[in-house]
């Protein structure tokens, strides 16, 4: 009688979300990658935060220069690099490691 107790307990799954799918037969963790133009989505919203980043610091960069009423465009060279250094720092903090 232990044995098979055993061997019901080493058979069956220990996690329930391991049984749970849906309809498909698709468990949620796969759900999310195989839907129709996730990828698109996904990385089309990165290339716009990559081009906010960078125009912000032109921006930012070209108002300080501005303001400062400085004769060579110091800042807005300097926050321009600082808009693609961090916009390259977030795509490879969001692209996935696969």
């Amino acid at each position: 009688m232990l044995l098979s107790t055993e061997a019901v307990k080493w058979a069956s799954p220990s996690k329930k979300s391991e049984l749970e799918t849906n309809q498909k037969g698709i468990r949620p963790s796969e759900k999310r990658s195989k839907t129709p133009g996730y990828n698109y989505l996904r990385y089309s919203g990165l290339a716009f935060q990559m081009l906010a980043f960078i125009l912000l610091g032109v921006w930012g960069g070209y108002k300080l220069d501005e303001w400062l009423e400085m004769e060579y465009p110091v800042f807005t060279i300097v926050l321009s690099l600082f808009g693609v250094i961090g916009s390259l720092v977030n795509l490879i903090k969001n692209l996935p490691k696969e």
